[in-house]
């Protein structure tokens, strides 16, 4: 009868120590009221926000709605992904907006909290020191 407890104790632990891997909606921010997911690329060399859409009108629409809200030098690259298209903001572009910066920031730092595996934490942590530099690191990039 232990022997099957320990067994079964054992199976709960492993399922704990197990890392899910999609929760909907919690690695998205709104960007001019448009949802857009954080993915962070491999080895955490850096992030970008991409939405899903289906027709070319609400490509349109989207891209209009962003350039209202950020000004006609916001940037977005459209790619096909099988049936949907896909369109992507850069980090460069999001880093410029301190507005979509501090939502990246709070979903990676959930993203951080969430993640089991240290590998995957090492690279959400490169993202962020990315993000949202140290008083010290900014000096010493500005010469002072």
């Amino acid at each position: 009868m232990d022997v099957l407890s320990f067994g079964k104790w054992l199976n709960l632990k492993e399922i704990a120590r197990m890392e899910m891997k999609f929760r909907r909606g919690e690695n998205q921010i709104e960007v001019a009221g448009i949802k857009f997911s954080v993915y962070i690329s491999e080895k955490g060399r850096g992030f970008e926000l991409r939405h899903k859409v289906k027709s070319e009108t609400e490509i349109h629409e989207i891209i209009n709605k962003l350039r209202s809200v950020y000004g006609e030098d916001f940037m977005v690259g459209i790619y096909e992904s099988g049936k949907y298209t896909l369109i992507r903001i850069p980090a460069y572009i999001a880093e410029r907006y301190d507005d979509i910066k501090r939502r990246v920031i709070s979903v990676l730092c959930k993203k951080f909290m969430r993640a089991k595996n240290e590998e995957k934490r090492q690279y959400i942590a490169t993202v962020l020191r990315r993000l949202a530099p140290t008083k010290g690191a900014a000096a010493v990039r500005n010469g002072l």
